[in-house]
């Protein structure tokens, strides 16, 4: 029988982690070309070996824990920079590497869902020089296509102005568990819209092309606000337990939630998003010009089809 992790060596291989070295409880290689390591959590055993991974000086490390945390070892992980997998991600991410690698399906999401929550595997070495620009990645023919339907005749691509926050906090749920977490929100400077940051990018100074940059419109104090709800609704979520007590089966229901005083944000930088905006005889479109997310879309009145 494989070991467990194994089996998440090769999850990680097939989500673009370079394994270089296993050797339990660490799997040691490169992610994005910098040094990086996951400690597998199995048993109370291994409690000493963390503390000393804790220690080690590694640009990106994560804790994929198999077995609970107890209250010391989530509290050192709060302190740490380190990210924290729990056990429903790590099998989110052993299932993902099933259907890419085992049973030869592709991806209809981008990798790291935030519908799905598959963990992030780590951060993306972000080294963002005051405002950047995202590449575009969906060009003005493929803009065209996706336009058909509203017979798309005026194409400009917009140049939207987000506010970038790396944050971290602690989740607490109705039985008295608590795991911390963290990850990357972005906050739209237009409309103060927050979403979770879950692609990666190309970033650059400006683009070449034809383009129409927007100014935010939303000062930073506002946008720590947007994006510290955004996070708050991101992590909450119920799921509803089953247990079979002799005749009686009990239905009981589990809220995970972070305290919003836990909750900590740093600002990494202002990006531009590019989206097309397009307009047809038929309506209007918005597309994401990174992901290709339709994003708005408006049919004028008894012109559908037509």
């Amino acid at each position: 029988m494989d070991r467990p992790i194994d089996i998440i060596a090769e999850a990680l291989r097939s989500h673009g982690f370079d394994v270089e070295d296993v050797e339990p409880p660490i799997i040691a290689g490169k992610w994005n070309g910098k040094d990086a390591a996951v400690f597998v959590f199995v048993s109370d055993e291994d409690k000493d070996q963390l503390f000393s991974f804790l220690d080690r000086d590694i640009p990106s490390r994560a804790v994929a824990f198999l077995h609970p945390l107890g209250e010391g070892l989530v509290s050192a992980l709060k302190r740490e920079d380190v990210r924290t997998w729990d056990r429903s991600m790590v099998e989110a991410l052993v299932g993902r590497h099933v259907l890419l690698v085992k049973a030869g399906m592709k991806l209809t999401e981008p990798l790291f869902s935030p519908s799905e929550k598959t963990p992030e595997i780590f951060f993306a070495p972000l080294d963002l020089k005051g405002e950047q620009v995202i590449l575009p990645q969906v060009s003005r023919t493929e803009a065209e296509h996706k336009a058909a339907r509203i017979a798309g005749f005026e194409f400009q691509l917009l140049l939207v102005p987000h506010y970038l926050f790396r944050y971290r906090c602690s989740l607490h749920n109705t039985s008295g568990g608590e795991r911390p977490v963290q990850g990357l929100v972005w906050v739209d400077a237009v409309n103060g819209e927050c979403r979770e940051m879950n692609t990666h990018f190309e970033a650059t100074d400006d683009l070449d092309t034809a383009h129409f940059r927007m100014e935010p419109e939303i000062e930073l104090a506002d946008a720590v606000e947007f994006a510290l709800e955004g996070i708050a609704e991101l992590n909450t979520r119920e799921t509803e337990e089953v247990r079979h007590t002799g005749s009686a089966t009990i239905f009981e229901k589990q809220r995970t939630a972070p305290i919003r005083e836990s909750i900590e944000t740093e600002l990494v930088g202002i990006l531009y998003l590019p989206m097309w905006n397009i307009e047809g005889s038929r309506g209007t479109l918005t597309i994401n010009a990174v992901s290709s997310e339709v994003i708005r879309e408006s049919i004028y009145l008894g012109k559908e089809g037509s």
